[in-house]
This record gives structure tokens, C-alpha cells and sequence, in this order.
């Protein structure tokens, strides 16, 4: 701040007024006639500068972004108090403090631009020097998401998300977020790519600072409703190959936002819900079972596609390709029920099942924010957002994206993810040249995994035929475990299971940060400490039972059958198998202190 001559003028009063919220922040020009206004909200506002003797000196429309530092200079001059110059400020092209490199998506990209599955972390690819990995997910959520990205050629595990200065980072993979805040619920975020401040912390990649909506003085709200429907798109090539329905995709995603003063210019709120609804159609194709061989009869079964089977006793080809009924043993006819019925006789495809699975991928999510000015020197700011992510079957397997469970419905599991945020920011200015922000979040999520499966019994049937080989002490799932595992081979998929199955993550956050004007020099200075745990077994519950694959002869002596349906059926047919003797969780507890 200067006078109409270029003097510097300390003492001078400057005022930023949030236009749409009224929050206040007032300090003093120092001996070098500078000022800092430190941790204002989000917004635009009205900044004034007066001094005794001068004119009043505002300066309207100054756009505040998140992680923005704005140079608003003045020059007063001689006049009353009671006059004013008033200027516009025009939008900022170069950043004119700092020299980091970094990038704004602002909320009328964020609300305005058309989204498949509205993911705001699709927007993160509008950025120069942002490069996706193989994994990266730009539309869904929860477990099916990803957020690997590599940003200024950092690694695309070495980034940090957060919200509203609250880690958002899923710290066990570092790939994915914890929770995905609603589009309508975003004010805007900013991708510091390089070369950022040190307050900026837990991570040597890219610091991605996203910023949720606040209320203002006026009542706002607004309902929403977007949809897709898969009647819009062509049927599926195998689908339609084999004369199935077409895969089913109809999507959902509606919900509100509600926003508001309970007191004008002191205490505001925000609020808002969502919904995704969705049934995803996942056109599978396999090679199962058919009734006959289930039975032990190969004689109807098309060579093309598995050879029939020898009896090992004899080395010859059984009687009418006909298995006797007294050599077949239940624990591998009923194992064989993991594989669904035969439903495809199109000639020469040896996948004789061929189904649109209609897997449901439900996501909702709740978020309130009040914003409380306590004094004109004191601010507070407190969050809580809970998402909850479920996939309760059928899964469709590694074509959904997701592990450890095959594509077969016939035994499934149902996956789902809780996810929550929680946090408070009390700002508090110190005299006329410091401010300290204290920052608490508690963030964390689950992943929960139950049994479902479209044939009832078949899993109590499968574990009483064929018990583990070790005891229970030690396994997490046992006596409700999933059914044995089997690699695949001889024309058949792998079957396995997830669940039950179940990891946890917490983390604990303390941050304090410190700032304070020294004539022309800007001082901070900060803490960060991160209480976190994960718990998680090391294996699935499959894993608890014996993981099979090729046969090994009778009682272990000779060959097989040469037809892997026919191994399972024999009776005295052994396989080679593993099997884990404990799985239990493995708890890690760890701490992080930065300063």
C-alpha cells in the first residue's frame, strides 16, 4: 500500500469481505507498507484499504481459488475516509507469488462438463503433465476405481488427494481415494504439479487439493437426475453369436444439495446427497460341464473340445464312453456344481455357456459442511462425508474388476466398501501479522466381503465332501470358509472365491500451520501427524481350503483320464493341492511426523 507520491504507508487497515457469505478478515499494513491475509474460504470478495487522511481504496470481484495467492495492491490517495476508488480486479493470467506449477478446475467445469459415471477424477486429465496408467478409472467408484496417474513424471503411487485439507489417500495401495465427493458437492480443486509450498505434505508426487461447497447467506438448492439405458446400444457380438438377450446397462444417478445461513454472515451450511444406482450387463462365455458328463456319461460330448476320457485302471476308453455310477465319488460331482449349466449349442464353439450377468453396482453418499465465523478473528470449519460402495452380487469376476472371485454365479460373494471423512479447521488470527490454522481429520474405509451365490446349499455341500486338511484354529472364515480353489485346466476356468473376507483402514491426522509477516518477508512454519492402521488377512478365504490343480492318478499312482471332468467324478482320483494352515489379519500401525 502506497500514497499518490509511491510512499510505502504502514498502519494502514485492510478489510476482505466474502460477498456471498459476509466471513470478514481485517488486518494492518506493517513499516514496509505490506499485508498478508492468510486461509480465507474459497470465493469472491471486496477488499478495502483505508488509512486516516486518504481516500478508501476498493478493490471489487477479487476471485479467490483454492491454493490461490492474490497480489491486490494500492494507492491512496489524499481525500476523505468517507471517499472511495474503486477498481475491478480482472482475472489473474500469471501467477505473480510463488513459482509453483500447478492448475485449476473450476466448479463451472466440474458441474458443467458431461462426465461418464461423473468421477471428478476424470477432470484431472485437462491438466498439462498428468499421464493415466493401464489401471486408471475415470468413471467408477469404490472398489472398481483407480487413481493411478502419473503427474510431472512422479511416480503414480506418489501422489496425495485431499479434501478440504484432509487426507483422502487410501495409504494401503496409494491408488485409489477414500471417498469421492459428489460433483454437486465440489467448489473446485487444484493440481500443484511442481514446485509447491512445504505446507503441502505426505507425498513427493502431485498434491491434489480438492475443496468442497459452503453455504452462503442465501437459501440455494438444487435436485439432479442423469441416466444411461443399455436399450441405446447394440447387443453384444458373443451375446448375439449365440442368440442370448442382449447385456442389460441401465444407471441412475440423481440426489440434492441444500445450502444456507442458520445466522447471516456468522454460521452457514451445506448439504448434500446422492445416489448411483446401476445394473451392469457383463456378457460372459466358458467351457462347463454338460448335464451328461456331470453324470459321468462322455458319449454325447464333442471331442473337438475335450478328449474323452481313459480308465486309468485299464488304459482303455470306458464302455460307451460311460463312467460306471460305482466309481464316481460324490466330493467331485458336487465340486463340479461350481460350473453352471451348459445353456450354448452353437457348433463349434466349445463355450457352451454363454450368459449376460446383470451385475448391480449400487453408490450413495451423504456430506454436511457448517462454516462458523466466531469472532472476526476466529473461523471454523467442520466436515463429515460417509460414501458407502457395494457390489452384492453377482460379481462377474476379474471382467468387473474386481479379485479373487471367479465369473461363475453359482457361488459368489458380495462385495462392499463403507468409506468416511471427518474433519475440523479453526483458523485464528494472531495480532495483525500472523495467522495459525489447526487442521483434525479422521478418514478410513472397509472392504467387506459376504457369501451369495444363485444355488442355495451348494456350499454346505461342497465343504462337508470336501473338509480342509489342516484344523480350524487359525483360519479366519472356518467353518463358514469359501469352497476349495481350483486353477483351471483342461478346457475348465478357475473357480475361487473371496469371501468371507474383510480389511480395515483408519487414520488420524493432527495438522498445525503457522504464518507470520516479517516486513517483506512471509514466515511458516507447520506440523503434520498421522496416526494410521491397516488390517487385513494375507489370503482369501479359499485359500483356507485346498487349492487344487492336475491330477495325479489314482490314490496318486499313474496318469488321470485325460479328461478333467472325469477326474474330479472318480472317486479315487487324487490331485495335487496346497493349502494355507492360518489366516489370520495382519495388523500394521504406523506413524508419520513432518515438520
Amino acid at each position: 500500500v502506497v500514497d499518490s507520491q509511491s510512499e510505502t504507508l504502514a498502519g494502514a487497515t485492510v478489510t476482505a469481505i466474502n460477498v456471498e457469505t459476509g466471513f470478514e478478515r481485517t488486518t494492518t499494513t506493517n513499516a514496509a507498507g505490506l499485508y498478508n491475509i492468510s486461509e480465507l474460504p474459497v470465493g469472491t470478495y471486496i477488499v478495502t484499504v483505508e488509512a486516516e487522511g486518504f481516500k478508501s481504496f476498493v478493490t471489487q470481484t477479487v476471485v479467490l481459488n483454492v491454493g490461490a495467492q492474490r497480489e491486490i495492491d494500492a494507492q491512496l490517495e489524499i481525500g476523505a475516509v468517507t471517499e472511495a476508488v474503486t477498481v475491478t480486479s480482472s482475472a489473474v493470467i500469471v501467477e505473480t507469488i510463488g513459482g509453483e506449477v500447478a492448475g485449476l478446475i473450476t466448479g463451472e467445469q466440474v458441474r458443467e462438463l458431461p462426465l461418464n459415471g461423473r468421477n471428478f477424477m476424470q477432470l484431472t486429465q485437462l491438466m498439462p503433465g498428468v499421464v493415466t496408467m493401464d489401471n486408471f478409472n475415470t468413471k467408477n467408484k469404490g472398489l472398481l476405481a483407480g487413481s493411478d496417474m502419473s503427474v510431472a513424471g512422479s511416480r503414480a503411487t506418489g501422489n496425495m488427494v485431499t479434501v478440504d485439507g484432509a487426507n483422502n489417500q487410501d495409504v494401503g495401495s496409494n491408488r485409489t481415494v477414500l471417498v469421492y465427493p459428489s460433483l454437486e458437492a465440489l467448489e473446485e480443486f487444484k493440481i500443484h504439479r511442481n514446485s509447491y509450498g512445504a505446507e503441502f505434505g505426505g507425498a513427493g508426487g502431485a498434491q491434489v487439493s480438492l475443496v468442497t461447497k459452503g453455504g452462503t447467506n442465501n437459501l440455494r438448492g438444487s435436485v439432479y437426475w442423469f441416466g444411461r439405458r443399455g436399450s441405446w446400444n447394440e447387443t453384444n457380438y458373443i451375446l448375439e453369436r449365440a442368440n442370448a438377450e442382449a447385456d442389460d446397462l441401465t444407471r441412475d444417478d440423481y440426489g440434492f444439495t441444500l445450502g444456507g445461513a442458520f445466522i447471516k454472515d456468522k454460521l452457514h451450511f451445506f448439504a448434500s446427497t446422492e445416489w448411483n444406482d446401476e445394473v451392469r450387463g457383463i456378457a460372459n462365455a466358458a467351457q462347463v460341464p454338460t448335464d451328461l458328463e456331470r453324470q459321468g456319461d462322455f458319449s454325447q460330448s464333442d471331442t473337438a473340445c475335450r478328449p474323452l476320457p481313459i480308465n486309468p485302471a485299464t488304459g482303455n476308453p470306458y464302455p460307451g464312453n460311460v463312467i460306471p455310477q460305482s466309481d464316481i465319488g460324490e466330493a467331485g460331482q458336487s465340486f463340479l456344481g461350481l460350473y453352471p449349466r451348459a445353456n450354448n449349442n452353437t457348433a463349434g464353439d466349445c463355450n457352451n455357456w454363454v450368459a449376460p450377468l446383470d451385475v448391480p453396482i449400487d453408490w450413495n453418499q451423504i456430506n454436511a459442511r457448517l462454516d462458523w465465523s466466531i469472532t472476526e478473528r476466529a473461523r471454523l470449519m467442520a466436515r463429515y462425508t460417509v460414501d458407502d460402495w457395494a457390489n452384492p452380487g453377482p460379481t462377474s469376476g476379474s471382467a468387473n474388476g474386481l479379485w479373487g472371485d471367479d465369473a461363475f454365479p453359482n457361488l459368489d460373494s458380495a462385495w462392499a466398501q463403507p468409506s468416511e471423512s471427518i474433519m475440523a479447521q479453526l483458523n485464528n488470527v494472531i495480532g495483525s501479522t500472523a495467522i495459525n490454522t489447526v487442521t483434525f481429520s479422521f478418514v478410513g474405509n472397509e472392504i467387506n466381503i459376504g457369501q451369495t451365490g444363485s444355488t442355495p446349499g451348494l456350499q454346505d455341500q461342497i465343504r462337508s465332501t470336501n473338509p480342509p486338511t489342516f484344523a480350524e484354529d487359525g483360519k479366519l472364515a472356518y467353518p463358514n470358509t469359501a469352497h476349495p480353489l481350483f486353477w483351471g485346466g483342461g478346457g475348465l476356468g478357475a473357480v475361487w472365491q473371496q469371501g468371507p473376507w474383510n480389511n480395515a483402514q483408519d487414520m488420524f491426522v493432527f495438522k498445525d500451520d503457522y504464518e507470520q509477516v516479517f516486513g517483506e518477508h512471509v514466515l511458516k512454519a507447520g506440523i503434520l501427524w498421522t496416526d494410521a492402521s491397516k488390517a487385513e488377512p494375507p489370503n482369501n478365504s479359499s485359500a483356507e481350503m485346498q487349492a487344487y490343480w492336475g491330477s495325479a492318478g489314482i490314490e496318486g499312482w499313474g496318469g488321470g483320464t485325460g479328461n478333467i471332468i472325469a477326474d474330479f467324478l472318480l472317486d479315487d482320483m487324487a490331485f495335487g493341492f496346497s493349502e494355507i494352515s492360518t489366516n489370520l489379519p495382519a495388523k500394521v500401525e504406523w506413524n508419520d511426523l513432518e515438520l
